[in-house]
């Protein structure tokens, strides 16, 4: 990083997109992450940026953020902004992860899914998603999910949309995933999976 604030100003670029980053309590989100030093996060419909921004603070200068989604014009903001703060510990990709995420073998210790599972027909696209978040993720590793409460509230979208903690619990045990911990963020929730442990 060139200055030591450059993170404090990573919300004022003007950049687009959507972002779950603000509707709740995110400072309480990396903290179920538990991010250390030299961990690989990958942030999967990573919108603008707020998530993977914050994490790449965190991490500090010996992890890494790879930041993907399938819209341009929500990368252009991180885009710029590694234009502004080169840094090799950010990797930002353009993919639509329904054909499959273009991340190597074990290499994330933590995958983050914030708000997008809601955007997608789970019952099409579930199972790949869940083999390849396990394909990418390190055997110790964990997915993190963000999702609107399945019920009627403010904002977010409509509640037949809406994915409970059981319903994506329901995509990801068959494909050795179990409930690490639960935790409620207002009108969301964050729902932690990490890999079966076999005895």
């Amino acid at each position: 990083m060139k200055e030591e604030n450059c993170m404090k100003d990573r919300h004022k670029t003007g950049r687009r997109g959507p972002s779950s980053y603000y509707v709740h309590d995110s400072e309480k989100v990396f903290e179920m992450l538990d991010l250390s030093g030299g961990e690989c996060l990958v942030d999967i419909g990573c919108g603008r940026g707020d998530y993977s921004l914050r994490a790449l603070e965190l991490l500090g200068e010996s992890g890494e953020v790879i930041s993907i989604d399938k819209e341009k014009v929500f990368l252009e903001g991180l885009l710029d902004f590694k234009r502004e703060y080169p840094t090799d510990n950010l990797t930002i990709l353009r993919a639509d992860i329904r054909d499959g995420i273009p991340v190597e073998d074990c290499k994330a210790d933590i995958c983050l899914i914030s708000t997008m599972f809601h955007c997608i027909d789970m019952k099409e696209y579930g199972g790949g998603i869940a083999s390849e978040v396990r394909r990418i993720l390190k055997p110790s590793g964990k997915l993190a999910v963000i999702e609107c409460k399945k019920e009627n509230t403010f904002r977010g979208p409509p509640l037949e949309l809406r994915l409970s903690p059981d319903d994506i619990e329901a995509v990801f045990t068959p494909y050795g995933f179990e409930r690490k911990s639960l935790t409620f963020l207002g009108d969301n929730y964050l729902l932690i999976l990490r890999q079966k442990v076999i005895l």
